[in-house]
Parts: C-alpha cells; structure tokens; sequence
C-alpha cells in the first residue's frame, strides 16, 4: 500500500511540474505601442563642422520616389549616448518614408561666409525594430555632415 501512495505522490508531482512547466511556456501576448516614428530624414552635423558652420546658412533637400521636400535647416543639439559635445543635427520631415533610395543634398556656409558647398549622399533608409520583432518595424534615414563632406549613418 504504502508503494502506491509514493506512486500516486510521485505522479501527482510530475503532473502539478509539468503543469507548471507547460505554464512557462505558453507565449504571452506582448504590447506594442500605438505610435509611428516619424518620416523624416536626420542631419547629424559633427561637433567640428558645427563650430564652423554658419547656421542660419544651411539649407537640405531629401527626395525619394520623386518627391523632395527640404528648405532651410534648423540646427539643435544633438544628444544620445555616443554623440560628442557640440554636434548638432537637423531634420527633414517627409510626407512618408520608404525603403527606397533618398538622395539628399546639403550646403550652407562658415561662420566667415565661405560656401562649404554642396554634398550629396544616396542611401537607402535601414530597418529597425524598436520596440522588438513582434512590433512594427521603423525606417531610420539618417546622415552625417562633417568637415569632409556628406555620408550615410
């Protein structure tokens, strides 16, 4: 008797673990946020070239599927993590972004008037997923200005 009371014992253990195993497992719904990042195209203006650069000068034009939009530029601070003291960035706002090429063209001119002339870069915008895989994806079209001219990234 006391053999099928350690059987029962022992199966019942199995069964209420394996209950709770099976819980663990189950995939829980995730919650993604009910917002969209916004379509624009970003400037990253190095800390060197802001220092010399004339902000109220600057102007920039993104187009991509045959439209552009773009016009004078407003320079802010730049911040994030690996951002340096003093970079700035400014921002075209499209009317939609894809996946597409952007070709996009940046001049302006120093602090002593001298033009910086005009750089052009073509990238494609890259993907990201934010807020994790199970959420929308987010198209990211950036660019940096520096001393040597115009790149994508």
């Amino acid at each position: 008797m006391a053999g099928v009371r350690t059987l029962g014992a022992a199966l019942a253990w199995a069964l209420g673990t394996g209950a709770l195993v099976t819980a663990c497992v189950v995939p829980q719904p995730i919650a993604c946020p009910m917002i969209a990042m916004a379509p624009a195209v970003t400037i990253h203006v190095t800390a060197g070239r802001a220092a010399t650069l004339d902000p109220s000068s600057l102007t920039g034009e993104a187009c991509q599927d045959g439209k552009c939009h773009g016009g004078q530029l407003t320079l802010s601070d730049d911040s994030g993590p690996n951002t340096e003291p003093g970079a700035q960035r400014a921002t075209i706002m499209m009317l939609t972004l894809t996946e597409n090429p952007i070709d996009l063209t940046v001049s302006g001119r120093t602090t002593s008037g001298q033009s910086i002339g005009e750089a052009q870069v073509r990238f494609a915008p890259r993907v990201e997923y934010p807020w994790g895989r199970q959420c929308q994806r987010a198209l990211v079209a950036e660019a940096t200005l520096d001393d040597h001219g115009l790149y994508a990234g």
